[in-house]
């Protein structure tokens, strides 16, 4: 599998500031409104690798521990840090 680039963040989420203080972190990022887009996004085969994936706590408890454990059971996704916002 190839090596990709890491390029900033990625959020899962809808608030501007918060997308505000992640670009004004890592200069650069992507979002998404909702988990599902999220996993589309993130396994797009030229999709690149963030440094970090930021989500919105709102999604529930149910939603958020499916989404981590696509995250943990991915190959190349499961290294990206996950943080609950």
């Amino acid at each position: 599998m190839k090596q990709e680039s890491m390029t900033g963040f990625y959020y899962i989420g809808s608030q501007p500031a918060h997308m505000a203080k992640l670009v004004s972190i890592y200069k650069r990022g992507f979002a998404s409104d909702n988990m599902q887009q999220a996993i589309t996004e993130l396994t797009r085969e030229k999709h690149s690798l963030p440094e970090v994936i930021c989500c919105e706590a709102r999604f529930g408890l149910a939603a958020i521990t499916r989404f981590a454990g696509f995250l943990a059971n991915h190959p190349t996704l499961s290294r990206v840090p996950f943080i609950l916002d």
